[in-house]
């Protein structure tokens, strides 16, 4: 995964192996910007290689929580 706020600067945040599985997956990602890039380097299947596909791609946003008297 990356991340950034030009597709010519995007900075890679995750890397890693997901399950082969229709199971959801969570990646952590650090860092912040307007674009997040998937990029597929490997697939499963009896055509390794030939297809991905995403399902579902949800990207949430946190918020640190600012009201004086908090802590973060």
């Amino acid at each position: 995964m990356l991340v950034g706020d030009d597709p010519s600067s995007l900075v890679s945040v995750a890397a890693g192996t997901l399950p082969n599985s229709s199971d959801p997956s969570v990646i952590p990602l650090t860092g912040s910007g307007d674009l997040v890039r998937l990029r597929v380097l490997s697939t499963y299947g009896d055509q390794a290689d030939r297809w991905v596909s995403t399902a579902e791609l949800s990207v949430t946003r946190l918020i640190a929580d600012s009201r004086p008297g908090t802590r973060r």
